[in-house]
């Protein structure tokens, strides 16, 4: 986001995305806890109490649980991030780990079709890439912050299926793995426990590679560009 300071209504595009990415993500995990928890009647932001042993607050907007710090400061720089690691208890496995990230793409796309009804512009879409936007694009007001949450939604589902910790593809990645063996649980131990996983992401969000643009943003640019190309 930081990128986008330069034009304002991207930068708060940017971070309103990130947010309701953050907001989406867990509302849905709150759908797909198990019912038990569900049964206080309270709203999925309303606060709770304590949690007792064996159980998580599952209601409540956590910042400490939901929002992952290196996933703030790669937002801050890339225009992206990602949220804490699932630390519910999902029903239905795979299923529900993929539920979050897909209904934050579903979003994005209904805003890039807001954009495109509205007649704000679907033929830029051909010259940028996501990249663009997420480093802040030019443009008359609402065309940029609509197109901004939406490429920053996108942005935010597609990098939360990567199989990496904290990121819900590493939870699918576990449970897909039903006998693990020493050299999965060292790597686990490595990438989760120590963090190292969340700092391979860091470190694909601050140091350019490509042209300029560091790993996470050209990737983004390779699988999210034709996405844009097809809403033109």
């Amino acid at each position: 986001m930081l990128w986008a300071l330069t034009q304002p209504v991207s930068f708060l595009a940017l971070a309103v995305a990130f947010c309701a990415a953050l907001l989406l993500r867990r509302f849905v995990h709150y759908g797909c806890s198990s019912p038990w928890k569900r049964r206080t009647g309270r709203s999925p932001i309303a606060t709770t109490g304590p949690a007792t042993s064996g159980s998580v607050r599952t209601t409540a907007f956590d910042v400490h649980r939901d929002v992952d710090p290196y996933g703030v400061v790669a937002a801050l720089v890339g225009g992206t991030g990602w949220g804490g690691a699932a630390q519910v208890r999902i029903r239905g496995g795979v299923g529900a780990l993929l539920a979050g990230p897909a209904v934050i793409i579903a979003a994005s796309q209904l805003m890039f079709a807001y954009y495109v009804l509205a007649g704000l512009g679907s033929t830029q879409l051909v010259l940028l890439a996501p990249s663009d936007v997420l480093r802040g694009m030019a443009g008359e007001p609402l065309q940029q912050f609509v197109l901004s949450v939406a490429v920053g939604l996108l942005a935010f589902g597609v990098v939360a299926l990567l199989p990496l910790p904290p990121l819900d593809g590493w939870g699918v990645t576990n449970r897909l793995i039903r006998k693990p063996g020493g050299s999965w649980q060292r790597a686990r131990y490595w990438l989760e426990d120590r963090n190292i996983g969340a700092l391979i992401l860091l470190i694909a969000v601050l140091i350019p590679l490509f042209s300029g643009r560091p790993l996470l943003l050209w990737l983004l640019d390779v699988l999210l560009t034709p996405v844009l190309r097809a809403w033109a």
